[in-house]
Formats: C-alpha cells, structure tokens, sequence
C-alpha cells in the first residue's frame, strides 16, 4: 500500500476515514472534523489537520480510505479508482518459502490488524467489484480471519473476495468445517502449488506435509463449489518440473478456475535465497510456453504474473496480465519509449536484483 508523512496536529489517536477532496484540501468523512492540505490550515474548527507535501497529497483521490497515525504517517488502505485493494489480516505465518518476498514476523498482531479491517470495512463502498484477503497467512488467524469475513459478507454481499492463502489449514476437516459456513460462491481462493513432488514442494515451502494438506485444502474447497486458482512462482526449482506440474494439475486438479505462473519479486527471502531461487541461464520461456499450451488446450484458464511482455514471445504475450499492484508497479528507462507499456504489467519497484533483459517493443 501507499504510505506517506505529513505534520499532524491535534489528534493524539489513530483515525481511520474516508477522504472527500476539495480544491486543494481534503476532509476526512467528509466534514470539517480533520482536514488535510498541502498549506497550513487556520480556519479548522476543530484545530485537527494533517499538512502534507505535494507529492503525497497527489497520492490521494476522492473516497480514498486512510489510516492516520498520531506522528502523522498515513496509509493508504482503499485507493477508490484501482481494483487491487486488499484487507491485510496477518503479518504471521505458518511457512516460511525460499523465496517469499514478505517473511513472516512473529508478533500477536490478529486483534490489530482487525480493528483496522472492521473500521475499514464499514467504510468501503458497497458497489466495490472486487477485494484482497491477504497476509502472512490469513488462514492462521483464525476467529479473527471467521469475524473479517462474516463482516465482508454483511457489508459487501456483491463484492467478489479474492483471499491469497497457502491453504494448508484448509486441508484440517476441523478447521474447515469452521470456515466453510462464511465461504460462498463470491470467494475466490488463491492457492499455491510449486510442484507434482510432495517433498519439492514441501522444501520450498519450510513444511512437512504441506504439499498433502494443501491438495486435502483443494479438494474441500471444490466438494463445496468454491472457486480456486493455483499459483506457480516461477523458479529453477519449479521450472525443472513445470511441464510435470502442469500435467499433475490437469490429471488431479481438473476442477481449478484458474492456473497462474508467477515471476519473482527480489526482496525478503527471495533477495536472501537468490542464488538457490533463480539462474539467468535457464531458459525458462520454452518450459513455459510447453506448460501454459498444455493446460490452455485441455481448457483450463491460465495467465502469466509479474513478466513484462518484452520477456515474452507473441505465444506467451496474450496470457499476460498487469498484475502487479499499483503501488509496487515500476517501468524502467527502456519502457519508456515502448508501444506495449500501458498494457504491460511492469516491474517490482521493491526488487533488489535485475532477473530479466528489459526492451522496447516497437
């Protein structure tokens, strides 16, 4: 998300609103109860105001939800003009992958994080399209992850959830018996699978009999008509086997929506794994384009994440999608003068190490 830092005075807790702009000022819930601006304020009733530098106030748009803090850092939770927003639940988890960008962090932060998302919640409109469920992993916060969503379901009935999970908690019965009573046809589960070899998966994932719980997650999830995407990270170890993959998925997975095969994002583990997570020798578009033909002609939907279309050949580019989010989104100089930029999903302005060969294409 969007965060930022401006002087803000008069408020000694935090606050989280909505945002109605105005010229140049902003109201938060749409009165004059706080207002933001890039100028110093002196006509605020309630001497309650956030002074922000230009840039970050260009940040913000009208129906922006924020999270002010008393030393007058901001984030932004809900961007009202984008489609990726998310409800972060967790920065705990129960993995911890090679590659993960984001490595978990053990702190007691569930009922945190909720008293952000049931604020938040109330807030969001109701003709939302779509949100994120995300974390760490959602999944292990248990009651928390049941009230967020019984909250979701109240306030937003049409608004389809897109909940990002290793689904190894969905492969308990108990646990899932729990969970499927606030589960319907609008969630859509996003589920990792790095390979068709229980111990490759479980390796690069940290967990003993992770690869069996996560396919018991699948199969509960499918004998109760939920919809699930799989999602492959591409690299070395997962491309050695990724036509292997493809054809387990297609033969024991037949019933998934959606298959995305994912680039990597350099920073966390992954930046810390490198060298075991990525060779720039292996010529992984072919292994790829082998995998990707294979599960679109026996039917099964598939996209490719986080690879600029340069990277990709004319076969590959059609399953493409801008599917980095806004606010990690970045181009370099060699895009700048690209005919395919606005329909390219960019690079990660997080990662520490280059891994492709970035052009224009002309």
């Amino acid at each position: 998300m969007i965060r930022g830092k401006g002087n803000y005075l008069g408020l000694q807790e935090e606050f989280i609103g909505q945002i109605n702009l105005e010229n140049n000022e902003g109201y938060l819930n749409c009165s004059s109860e706080l207002i933001i601006s890039t100028e110093d304020i002196v006509h605020n009733k309630s001497n309650r105001f956030l002074k922000l530098e230009e840039e970050d106030f260009a940040n913000l748009s009208n129906g922006d939800i924020i999270h002010l803090k008393p030393n007058g850092i901001f984030e932004i939770l809900f961007k009202s003009n984008k489609f990726d927003n998310s409800l972060f639940i967790t920065n705990q988890c129960n993995f911890n992958c090679i590659f993960c960008p984001q490595p978990p962090i053990n702190t007691n932060d569930f009922e945190y994080h909720f008293e952000i998302n049931k604020k938040l919640i109330e807030l969001i409109p109701q003709s939302t399209e779509i949100i994120g469920i995300t974390g760490g992993e959602p999944l292990f916060a248990g009651k928390y992850l049941f009230r967020t969503m019984e909250l979701i379901n109240e306030y937003l009935p049409d608004t389809t959830i897109q909940m990002l999970t290793n689904g190894y908690l969905l492969g308990n019965n108990e646990y899932f018996q729990k969970i499927k009573s606030y589960l319907s046809p609008k969630y859509f589960i996003a589920i990792p699978l790095y390979s068709d070899f229980p111990n490759d998966h479980d390796k690069l994932v940290k967990k003993k009999g992770a690869f069996n719980n996560t396919l018991k997650g699948l199969y509960n999830l499918a004998e109760n008509n939920v919809s699930v995407e799989i999602r492959i990270v591409l690299n070395t170890l997962t491309i050695s086997r990724l036509e292997k993959l493809s054809n387990f998925i297609f033969k024991n997975l037949p019933f998934v929506d959606h298959v995305a095969f994912m680039g990597l994002e350099i920073i966390g583990n992954a930046h810390k794994n490198f060298i075991d997570i990525w060779n720039k020798d292996d010529d992984f578009i072919e292994k790829l384009k082998e995998s990707i033909h294979f599960l679109d002609r026996w039917g099964i939907n598939t996209s490719i994440y986080n690879i600029p279309l340069c990277v990709l050949d004319d076969e590959l580019r059609p399953f493409s999608a801008k599917s980095i989010s806004y606010w990690k989104e970045n181009y370099s100089k060699e895009c700048l003068a690209c005919v395919q930029k606005d329909n390219c999903c960019g690079l990660f302005n997080t990662s520490t190490k280059k891994i492709y060969n970035i052009n224009s294409l002309q």
